[in-house]
């Protein structure tokens, strides 16, 4: 997609080590990086500019009224957020030019997203955290602390996103079944470097 480059993708649930393979696969490989999560902030701005009510909606939505909503409603929210975001990250992508090889990773890169805009399946994997792991990364996370101190009861609000989060993997999960990507899982008992082994395997980089 980028002009002269291949681009390599990594999506998948949250805290299913996305960025820590990503970080490996770039400094093993000299990949470039594209980081989907740092530039989520922008491209919500660029989005309200263009009068995008979804992402404006998000935008100044308090902890709250998101806990408010159902899980099942929060995973279809945070879904169709990027599917909306999508297309600036792409834009940005086509726009790196030639160069070595590029690594884009992020939970809003969607098997289906990818599908759509033509990535083959040896340029593109999920990573998916098992419950119990994914819960406990989550806890570590010092803005997840802030967030939650928000909030009128921090360990229901939790709880909400953890169920978020599983029907969020079960989703991408069914997606990359549906669209022919590898789906990896990520758990307490594999280390860093074997997530590493298991995604250049998969990409074909080894």
């Amino acid at each position: 997609m980028a002009d002269g480059s291949e681009i390599y993708f990594i999506g998948g649930a949250p805290c299913g080590g996305k960025s820590t393979a990503a970080r490996a696969i770039c400094a093993r490989h000299g990949f470039r990086a594209f980081e989907l999560d740092k530039n989520l902030e922008r491209y919500t701005h660029l989005g309200m500019l263009e009068g995008n009510a979804l992402l404006r909606a998000a935008a100044i939505a308090a902890p709250q009224d998101i806990d408010a909503l159902p899980p099942c409603q929060q995973c279809k929210q945070e879904l169709e957020i990027y599917h909306q975001l999508f297309p600036y990250a792409l834009r940005e992508l086509r726009a790196m030019g030639p160069g070595a090889p590029i690594l884009a990773e992020g939970a809003g890169f969607l098997p289906e997203l990818m599908r759509r805009a033509g990535v083959d399946s040896r340029h593109y994997i999920c990573l998916i955290p098992e419950p119990a792991f994914q819960r406990a990364r989550y806890r570590e996370r010092p803005w997840v602390a802030q967030l939650l101190a928000q909030t009128p009861d921090p360990e229901q609000t939790f709880d909400r996103w953890m169920a978020r989060n599983a029907l969020l993997s079960r989703e991408i999960c069914a997606q990359a079944q549906k669209q022919g990507y590898t789906c990896l899982t990520t758990n307490g008992a594999s280390t860093p470097e074997d997530t590493l082994r298991q995604a250049e395997a998969a990409l074909k980089l080894l």
